[in-house]
């Protein structure tokens, strides 16, 4: 490839969140009309999220 042209942009590769950003979004929406001391933490996202389970792509088929 010569020096001169430019890089070929890739397109933005899906992250492990993927799956889970519309629950994220909607934790953190009703969150906003929350007073500020009931807001989620990272770490009480985090435990909703285990306690959901992986989201239906990702579970296995009995």
């Amino acid at each position: 490839m010569s020096q001169n042209q430019p890089r070929k942009k890739l397109p933005p590769r899906a992250t492990a969140l993927d799956p889970y950003k519309s629950v994220i979004d909607g934790i953190l929406r009703t969150d906003l009309d929350a007073p500020r001391k009931q807001w989620h933490t990272i770490t009480r996202i985090f435990h909703r999220l285990v306690t959901r389970g992986p989201p239906a792509c990702h579970r296995r088929a009995r």
